[in-house]
């Protein structure tokens, strides 16, 4: 609650007041601004390895993540341990070995 009474402090008298208005009203607003923010934290942090599957908890660290791509079209993948990165990688590289060897 401290953190929300310092929140508090740096609102201006117009604000303080919406919001009061807000939460007499039923804080429909407010509610749905949190449980928003809370949704985009859970998907943040909920992955699933791209190689077997597994859930990822990327709060831990022996868990990874990696982004690849092209410039403008970057995809990110998430891994559960190294064997899956390694293997991922792996597959990776063989596509872009193929892919080049189509292009000479």
């Amino acid at each position: 609650m401290r953190k929300f009474a310092e929140f508090v402090e740096q609102l201006s008298y117009e604000e303080l007041n919406e919001i009061s208005n807000d939460i007499s009203a039923g804080s429909a607003d407010i509610k749905d601004i949190v449980q928003e923010k809370i949704k985009e934290r859970n998907r943040m942090y909920r992955k699933i390895c791209v190689t077997c599957g597994s859930p990822v908890n990327l709060r831990v660290a022996a868990e990874y993540t990696i982004v690849f791509g092209q410039r403008d079209f970057k995809k990110k993948a998430s891994f559960c341990g190294l064997d899956c990165m390694e293997y991922f990688v792996g597959k990776l590289v063989d596509m872009n070995t193929k892919k080049d060897r189509l292009k000479v």
